[in-house]
């Protein structure tokens, strides 16, 4: 798969688009506020799965600009991950109109994310790539496109693109979650403690800091008796658990017990 995923990004990278763009009617101003509405919740609701807001505004902006394909991905991309968190089986319908946004607007960025995200939450790995590095080429400066290729890249062992997408992300975006993999990637390399330097300088969530610290520290085999804080407002009862597993490890050097609470985590 790593190297399906190489291929896929190579070849998107260096072929050409001959398509142009559809050109349309002037977006009906309704939809635009419809569209701007939806797309800011979808970005703030991305990690806890309270995408229905985002959908219902951007249901409402395709019904008065069907063919937008802005409109189209943002509504792709809201169905993709709702899918992906099993409140919607939605996937079906995430990819329909992510093929609709690509067809309309193939130099769009975002229209290629969108169909990224549909391929990869459908298992279509190298595809997803592929989509991926063309979100990247027609939009680099696009955070959350540069963060998908970045995963994907590391996830396939090819850190030093994966460092240098999750680089442009964070230096676009740094409330990406672009910082996650980025220290992870870091620590891949055995620079553990440039990985711990990002997450300290980060303003960002301090609270996932913290985590990935602690999970950084237990792949050293440290031990440590510093205990996470509680769990701020907002943040899901999930993180919060695996979160005080890696602490406990990196605390007890004790695996069995822990791995085995894992069983009591359930999917919120």
């Amino acid at each position: 798969v790593g190297d399906d995923i190489a291929r896929a990004v190579a070849t998107a990278l260096t072929a050409a688009l001959a398509m142009p763009d559809a050109t349309g009617t002037q977006r009906d101003p309704r939809a635009t506020a419809h569209y701007l509405e939806g797309k800011a919740t979808l970005r703030v609701a991305w990690r806890d799965a309270s995408l229905e807001p985002a959908i219902v505004d951007l249901e409402a902006a395709l019904a008065l600009a069907p063919e937008d394909p802005d409109i189209l991905a943002a509504l792709a991309m809201a169905f993709a991950r709702s899918s992906f968190q099993n409140r919607r089986n939605s996937l079906p319908q995430a990819m329909e109109l992510a093929e609709r946004a690509v067809q309309r607007g193939p130099s769009s960025g975002e229209a290629w994310l969108a169909l990224a995200f549909a391929r990869l939450y459908a298992g279509r790995s190298s595809e997803a790539a592929f989509a991926a590095s063309r979100s990247v080429l027609r939009a680099p400066g696009l955070a959350v496109g540069q963060s998908l290729l970045g995963s994907m890249l590391l996830e396939a062992a090819a850190l030093d693109g994966a460092i240098t997408h999750l680089e442009a992300a964070h230096a676009v975006d740094p409330i990406t979650e672009a910082l996650w993999d980025l220290s992870r990637a870091h620590a891949y390399a055995g620079k553990y403690e440039l990985a711990f330097s990002r997450l300290r300088a980060s303003t960002y969530a301090p609270y996932f800091c913290d985590i990935q610290i602690a999970r950084f520290r237990m792949w050293r085999g440290e031990t440590s008796e510093a205990r996470l804080p509680d769990r701020p407002d907002g943040v899901a009862p999930i993180l919060h658990d695996f979160g005080t597993i890696f602490s406990n490890i990196m605390r007890t050097r004790q695996y069995g017990d822990q791995l085995r609470s894992l069983d009591h985590i359930d999917n919120p």
